[in-house]
Parts: C-alpha cells; structure tokens; sequence
C-alpha cells in the first residue's frame, strides 16, 4: 500500500522525495512562504503542482502513478476552488483535536497618567473546541485495467481535476452551511437600492460590536451580479468583472469579496475573518492499492477538515439583496 501524507512533510523533504526520483529541481522555486494568517511557513499551491509535475505528473499510463503523484496534482488543482475558506481564520489541526481562542472585544486603558497604574482587564475568549474525527471527506478514483490500456486521454489528469472539484465543493458546502445561520438583517435589493450603504451598515454594526474589521462578503453570483450592475457602483471598476472567485469589492475599501454559487441566492454575509468563523483544516492523504479481483487501481484522497462559529457578532447575514 503506497499513502502519503503532505501536510506531516517539511518542504526540504518535499525537495528530497523530487531529487530522490531523479528529477532535476531548482531549490529555490520550492521555498516555503511565511503564511501571516496560518502562523507557520507554507509551500505554495502553485509550487506543490509544479512539484508533482516535476515526480512525473499525470497522464494516459497510470501504471507507475503513486500516491504521492495524484496528492500533488490534486493539491495544486484544489487551492483556487477553496473559495469560502477565505471568511474563516484557518487554523492548522494536523493532530484532529485542539482548540481556537478568540478574543470576544479587546480594549486598551487610554491616557495612563505618569506613575499612575493601569486598570486590569480580563480578556474575554470564545473557545472554540476542534474535533475532526468524524469530520473526514474521501474522494475515491477507480481504474480499470480496461480502462487503462485503451486509454487515449489523461485519464489521471481527469480524476485529479474531479478529485479536486469534489474536495472543494464538500468543503465550501460545510462552510456555507455554517456562515449562512448567522444572525440575519433586511438589505435591499443591491438591483435597486445602493448596496454600498447597504454593505457598511453591517460593517458598522459588526465592528461596534466585536471590535474586529469586518473586511468579507460572501455571495452567490447573482448577488455579485446586482452589485457590479448598480448603477452605484459602475465607474469604480475597470470594464471587465474581477477574475477568479475571491477579489477586491469595488466602492468597498479593505473589504474582499467571495463568490461562491453553493450560497443562497438572495443573502450576502458580511463578517470579520479573523472573528467569525475558524476553519479546523486537517491533514490530507493519498492511499494507492489494487483490486486484483476486479482488476481495478484505486486512489483515495482524504481531506479532514470542519469549520466552527467563533465570535457570533462578528457576522451579519444581509437578506433579500437579490429579487
């Protein structure tokens, strides 16, 4: 049985698994990145594709494919489709259990005279308990070996991008699930009324109440759609839409925009990352092994991952923005 496990990998051992099959691989194009958000060193999507592109990559002759192949490509594909993960704080949960403490309003003693002591105030937490044992999302892959010798297509490359696809839609669903209970205020159709207003409403109210910066809105793209139509909003934007599914929000400075279609279409949700919502993201994994009678190749990708509401005043679902 071939199983790999990225996440419990450093990145020079990444490099030593790509020179250990021979490849040639410039060091300096895999260097880790300091993640501010995550607190830790990171390697980039981009460079775990290229990486598995470097071990071989994937294509029509799945016979020397390993797990470690199809954890690489499925990897640099799924990043971009993780698009809700952006209103969370993601917090790293490679051992399935912890806890998140987010501070409720922290506030500072102002104008301390000299000599004077400052008042002691005790720092309220939300505790948000992790626990992903029972949170675990498998993407299975089955070849048969049929399949495999008449193959004229990257028949690997498809699963890959399925896997990848699959992995996000469960994830964002999860997601969207939770941000979508939070507490819930009337808009105005963004069609019709103006939706800035409408958006800095809710960022008021969020940061007089937990004292974080509301800076995410996440919306379905018929949402989107009302918002870079409004008529005041046109002008503040080049002519083509933002690209990909996480953006600047024009008109809103600071503030980033989500679009995912797994969301209501009617509702945007305004909130506070680093507040809200965490995002418990576990190890993923790749498991090779044959069936020989059925004579079939298997790859499993698991993905243990859940997301939690942090501080409940740091969201605000914004309703009937989209008739």
């Amino acid at each position: 049985m071939d199983k790999t496990d990225l996440r419990n990998i450093n990145p020079d051992e990444i490099i030593d698994l790509v020179l250990a099959e021979g490849k040639a691989v410039r060091k300096v194009e895999y260097q880790p990145k300091w993640d501010r958000k995550q607190g830790r060193y990171v390697v980039t999507r981009q460079a775990i594709r290229s990486l598995g592109q470097a071990l071989g990559g994937v294509g029509p002759d799945i016979t020397n494919i390993t797990s470690t192949n199809v954890l690489f490509e499925v990897l640099g594909l799924v990043g971009p489709e993780y698009a809700l993960r952006n209103i969370c704080r993601v917090s790293p949960c490679l051992d399935l259990i912890g806890e998140v403490r987010v501070a409720t309003k922290a506030t500072a003693n102002t104008d301390i005279g000299a000599g004077e002591e400052s008042d002691l105030k005790k720092i309220i937490y939300a505790k948000v308990p992790i626990n992903l044992r029972d949170h675990k999302d498998v993407y299975p892959a089955l070849f048969l070996d049929e399949d495999r010798k008449q193959a004229n297509t990257d028949l690997m490359g498809d699963a890959a991008l399925d896997a990848a696809l699959a992995l996000a839609l469960s994830e964002n669903t999860k997601i969207r699930t939770l941000i979508e209970q939070a507490s819930a205020v009337a808009g105005g159709d963004w069609g019709s009324v103006n939706p800035i207003e409408n958006i800095q409403g809710a960022v008021s109210t969020i940061e007089d109440a937990c004292g974080y910066e509301a800076n995410r809105i996440a919306a379905h793209p018929y949402v989107w759609a009302d918002y870079f139509g409004s008529s005041y909003v046109r002008g503040l934007y080049p002519t083509a839409w933002p690209s990909g599914k996480v953006f600047p929000v024009p008109g809103c400075p600071g503030m980033t925009g989500i679009k995912d279609n797994s969301m209501t279409n009617t509702i945007a949700v305004v909130a506070a990352d680093r507040a809200a919502f965490v995002h418990a993201d576990g190890p993923t994994e790749a498991e090779q092994f044959r069936l020989p009678m059925r004579g079939a190749d298997v790859y499993l990708i698991r993905h243990w991952n859940q997301p939690y509401q942090a501080v409940s005043t740091a969201a605000i679902k914004l309703t009937g923005v989209h008739a």
